[in-house]
């Protein structure tokens, strides 16, 4: 009797070594609005944890692996019985685009995932960093919205000058000294004889030191 009872006990212990081994993983569930490219890198990335054990894959290994991708600002990974893994996916939040090449974040951090279709500014630079653009960006933008002046793009010229796009396509051009003062200059011009023209603004160059270049779409120039 004592030796069927101990062949019992052995055969449990060996079904449940044989179901534990075999709860592999049926399904990663994400959490989190993504576009489509961001999905196909994450994909890419959970590739190599299907199928592993339910029970005793490394949490940790999932997550370093996924925080690998530059967009990716935090990631919360959570078993699910019977056999499912849910992740809850949080994003960089992006504020530009950088050189037709990447995107910035809030922080200045580029981010790698392809072109996707995302209605924001565009940030051109040859010799300025890209956190140093985003802190012209964030100066010029700050005058821009106390006249309601909606920025699309900033891109450096020759000898650092900036140019300045704003909606609906005109834009501003700036030498790179001097430039809250030469600001709030252009503001007020512009509250004062350009806000009336604006519907066919093609540029406004204040370079000058005394006067601006401003140029209409009828082909006018005003000097």
């Amino acid at each position: 009797m004592q030796r069927v009872s101990i062949v019992f006990f052995l055969s449990l212990i060996a079904s449940y070594i044989i179901v534990v081994n075999d709860l592999r993983i049926e399904k990663i569930m994400v959490v989190g609005d993504l576009l489509p490219t961001q999905r196909e890198q994450l994909e890419n990335k959970l590739v190599l944890f299907q199928n592993k054990n339910f029970l005793f894959f490394d949490f940790s290994l999932m997550e370093e692996s996924l925080e690998e991708l530059s967009w990716l600002d935090t990631v919360r990974v959570k078993r699910v019985w019977p056999r499912k893994i849910r992740l809850q996916i949080e994003k960089i939040s992006l504020i530009a685009r950088w050189n037709n090449e990447a995107y910035l974040s809030s922080t200045g951090d580029l981010i790698y995932m392809g072109e996707v279709r995302l209605n924001l500014p565009t940030l051109r630079s040859i010799s300025r960093s890209a956190r140093e653009s985003l802190e012209h960006f964030r100066l010029f933008q700050q005058y821009a919205k106390r006249e309601g002046l909606d920025m699309m793009g900033l891109a450096e010229e020759d000898f650092g000058d900036w140019r300045i796009t704003f909606k609906p396509g005109w834009h501003l051009l700036l030498r790179s000294e001097s430039l809250e003062e030469k600001m709030e200059s252009f503001l007020v011009v512009y509250n004062r004889t350009l806000r009336q023209k604006e519907a066919a603004l093609v540029s406004v160059d204040a370079r000058y030191d005394n006067s601006y270049a401003v140029k209409l779409s009828s082909g006018l120039k005003v000097k």
